[in-house]
């Protein structure tokens, strides 16, 4: 994709200051696109059964949109009182209903100041800074594009919620110049191609998400996606497998176009995690001559000395050093085959720090991951360190290999 997408930490904090304004319409705190299906004595009865369970749901999704994957684990179970309390509204966008049946799509609406009130309570960092917008593209390969949509690919993405996310998004129809060809040559990195396809929809972030059936030794038929183009934090390509259970190829489209959403919505926080800690990391005193005087062919600025402080009459009290601030820190894991990244995984969890280790997206090469460590970025390279791992800074993020 070249240079034009990647993300300078100098330059996203204007990105970040004027990505809510656009958004102003489409509240943080809301979540649609709630789908319900309740049987009950009455239809009354199944009418407020599947109102709390839509509550309930979009409770989980909003609380999950707001916090970093490795927080997950640490999420309150809240009881449908205290669900009814974090609620504003509830809309209804599409219901049938029987005598003792009510299916139905459903929105709920939250206070952001209570939800914020929640998760303050448990500790939890909330991410509410909402990225610039991009266009999804959804295409279904089966032999060549298909002009249809067989896999209900198109419509798993449709149907999401992605005005509301933390990542937002429209998502656009395939156009007629989009051949099967053209798709490979942009997806062997054709950039002139991609150009022109994104030029296309007006410009700005473009990310295809490609859909095709394979099948896996070990679980049977899947359904394979891959997503390529740029999205608001840079380059993105990944894929990952889906199973297709029972023959139901559309309920796989949708579990995959929710997970390929969720890896968008990760890669932002992600990114505004490292932003803010290289806003709250304090500046190093400067020195005469070191690397990167001699790397530059300048002398570095010279800071003085401060005044030692007059010596106490007593000996201060003893403090105890106050305990290391955990970060979410996302990585790109490189392995080889299934077996591969098991062993990974597991030798990764088993490093000293590491907590709530979450899988975003799985390939048959690398996982995108998000997990807590309780210590700065040179401790936690020494500790990979020390357990066979080296860690460097690839063109979207941190790269973990083993030795």
């Amino acid at each position: 994709m070249g240079l034009r997408y990647l993300v300078f930490l100098a330059g996203l904090g204007l990105a970040l200051a004027c990505a809510g304004p656009a958004f102003a319409a489409s509240s943080l705190y809301d979540v649609d696109s709630i789908d319900v299906d309740v049987t009950a004595s009455d239809a009354v009865a199944a009418q407020k059964k599947a109102m709390a369970e839509a509550q309930a749901k979009g409770a989980d999704i909003l609380l999950k949109r707001l916090v970093a994957p490795s927080d997950y684990a640490q999420l309150p179970k809240l009881s449908a009182q205290e669900i009814e309390g974090l609620v504003t509204g509830v809309s209804i966008q599409s219901e049938r209903y029987s005598t003792t049946r009510y299916i139905a799509t459903l929105g709920v609406s939250f206070s952001p100041p209570a939800v914020q009130q929640l998760l303050a309570s448990r500790g939890l960092m909330i991410n509410d800074q909402r990225a610039p917008e991009i266009k999804i593209l959804p295409i279904v390969l089966n032999g060549q594009v298909q002009g249809d949509d067989p896999f209900g690919w198109y419509n798993s993405w449709a149907n999401l919620d992605l005005s509301h996310g933390l990542a937002p998004a429209t998502v656009v129809t395939p156009i007629n110049w989009l051949t099967t060809e053209r798709l490979g040559a942009i997806l062997n990195g054709d950039y002139n191609a991609f150009q022109f396809l994104e030029n296309q929809y007006g410009g700005g972030p473009l990310v295809i998400a490609i859909a095709e059936l394979g099948s896996d030794p070990a679980v049977g038929q899947v359904l394979v996606t891959r997503l390529y183009g740029a999205d608001s934090t840079g380059d993105v390509d990944s894929s990952q497998m889906e199973p297709i259970e029972n023959g139901d190829i559309q309920a796989a489209a949708l579990r995959a176009a929710q997970m390929n959403y969720s890896e968008i919505e990760n890669r932002w926080k992600a990114t505004t995690a490292q932003v803010s800690m290289q806003q709250q990391r304090p500046r190093r005193q400067k020195k005469r001559g070191g690397f990167l005087s001699n790397f530059f062919g300048g002398q570095e600025e010279q800071v003085a000395a401060p005044m030692p402080p007059p010596m106490p009459a007593a000996p201060p009290p003893m403090e105890m050093p106050a305990a290391a601030a955990k970060q979410n820190i996302s990585a790109t894991v490189e392995f080889a085959g299934l077996d591969g990244w098991q062993q990974m995984r597991q030798r990764l969890n088993s490093v000293p720090g590491v907590e709530s280790l979450a899988v975003n997206s799985l390939s048959p090469n690398n996982a995108f991951v998000t997990f807590g460590y309780a210590g700065s970025m040179q401790a936690f390279e020494d500790q990979l360190a020390q357990n066979g791992f080296y860690l460097e800074q690839g063109m979207s993020g941190y790269v973990v290999r083993s030795y």
